[in-house]
């Protein structure tokens, strides 16, 4: 996909992101029984923090984009937060998952996925990551000096990181192997071992896998919100090789998926 297909894509989901910040964020406050009028002025600060910071993105190319448009939706849920905390609100009970992978969403605000925002943005959000996919497999350049037999393996739920990952090892030639839990992470290392490993330190069984894996001698790469430096912690504990902020992983994903030498 060339550049101006991208960009329309990217301006699609900004759009239907910004539309629909407003109305998903009093729907929420309205089901925790806070009043959307209280923190007005957040709310409208946020919609303005998400449209500039879309703006921003959308004009990027994709290998330019540090962030997916989720990401940004998330951040842009500060303003409303601190408003809450300022008004003395009680935070949310949240579980373990919840607070590795947002860790700053103290009101539990954020979505879970593009879905909980409506049709049109879950729409745009699935034609944004097939058009970045297109996009990246066009431009990522091969590593040079990959052997035969190299393989990478995934560990993440996250859809987008996974269309990353899949388009940067298509484009290089690798293949990839994607596990969900410790049980298909045991059965491929028993069948086809991979050389490297990325590991989404907010799975619900991030730290087990790692262990897994680095004890079959694998070299493990662990990434995560560049906030929650105590998941990062663990996973170096647990014997990652390298541990990362999520964007920098991304940003050097090429580099990564590279065979060590």
């Amino acid at each position: 996909m060339d550049q101006a297909g991208y960009a329309y894509r990217c301006r699609a989901v900004a759009d239907a992101l910004a539309a629909g910040y407003r109305p998903y964020v009093e729907r929420v406050l309205a089901g925790r029984g806070l009043d959307a009028g209280a923190v007005e002025d957040a709310v409208h600060s946020g919609a303005r923090m998400l449209a500039a910071s879309l703006a921003t993105w959308s004009g990027l190319p994709a290998l330019r984009q540090r962030a997916t448009p989720m990401e940004l939706f998330r951040e842009a849920l500060a303003p409303p937060t601190n408003a809450l905390l300022a008004l003395g609100v009680a935070p949310a009970p949240r579980d373990q998952p919840s607070m590795r992978t947002v860790p700053g969403d103290l009101f539990d605000l954020a979505p879970a996925s593009a879905q909980d925002l409506g049709d049109d943005v879950w729409r745009a959000m699935v034609a944004w990551g097939i058009a970045r996919a297109e996009a990246v497999a066009g431009v990522v350049p091969a590593p040079p000096g990959v052997p035969a037999g190299h393989r990478v393996a995934l560990v993440s739920t996250d859809l987008m990181d996974r269309s990353k990952v899949a388009a940067a090892a298509e484009a290089a030639g690798i293949e990839l192997a994607v596990w969900r839990n410790p049980g298909s992470v045991a059965a491929g290392l028993g069948s086809s071992p991979p050389t490297v490993a990325l590991v989404d330190v907010t799975h619900a069984t991030a730290l087990e896998i790692i262990a897994l894996l680095a004890g079959a001698g694998v070299r493990v790469v662990a990434y995560g919100p560049h906030v929650d430096t105590a998941a990062l912690d663990a996973a170096s504990q647990a014997g990652a090789t390298e541990v990362l902020p999520r964007s920098r992983c991304f940003a050097r994903l090429t580099d990564l998926l590279i065979p060590p030498t």
